[in-house]
């Protein structure tokens, strides 16, 4: 914590996110990470697009030419 005076919001990462979690929904403005896993590729694709917002969409993998390929199908 910050020993000055002011707002603080402590970095937090969220696990087990399903779409029973509000956060699932919703976009948070701070230092937030939800954590969803996918069964596979195609349930990746059906959770980034499961969103009204999209702005956190992102793919982080070391396989560009697969990235490019499933950055394709997200409709963020």
């Amino acid at each position: 914590m910050p020993s000055s005076p002011g707002f603080f919001y402590p970095a937090t990462v969220l696990d087990h996110v399903n779409a029973d979690c509000r956060v699932y929904h919703e976009e948070v403005f701070g230092p937030v990470a939800s954590i969803l896993r996918a069964r596979d590729e195609a349930d990746a694709i059906r959770l980034a697009n499961d969103t009204p917002f999209g702005l956190g969409a992102a793919i982080y993998t070391a396989d560009v030419e697969r990235g490019w390929a499933l950055a394709r199908d997200i409709e963020a």
